[in-house]
């Protein structure tokens, strides 16, 4: 296995397993605050938004801390990144992954808006 102990790389698959969480977690919100009120809930499930978003906001800070520490990691102990190639392919891969998903997200998006018209 290559060692890259590339910040970037490393604060990328941080980020994107965190969004990887937070899209989990707002889709069981979503569905949840969708539902209708009833006799536990006289105003709706609609809280549950609220909560994942709270959630979103404190991995998101969690993940900030956690960059910011290895950052300062590296300063305190730099080295030269070894290989540097596997890294930018690491990240060239990460990248198309996120532009097919993205692409994907929008196009459920504008499928989903037509039908609520």
């Amino acid at each position: 296995m290559y060692n890259v102990d590339s910040i970037s790389i490393i604060s990328k698959a941080v980020h994107s397993l965190v969004d990887l969480i937070a899209t989990v977690i707002a889709y069981f919100a979503v569905r949840e605050a969708l539902k209708p009120a009833d006799n536990d809930h006289s105003y709706g499930h609609g809280k549950f938004e609220n909560i994942s978003g709270t959630i979103g906001a404190l991995l998101i800070f969690a993940t900030t801390t956690y960059i910011v520490y290895k950052v300062a990691e590296k300063f305190v102990h730099s080295k030269i990144i070894e290989m540097p190639i596997v890294g930018v392919l690491i990240m060239l891969f990460s990248a198309a992954v996120n532009f097919l998903f993205q692409k994907n997200c929008l196009r459920c998006y504008k499928k989903s808006r037509l039908h609520s018209s």
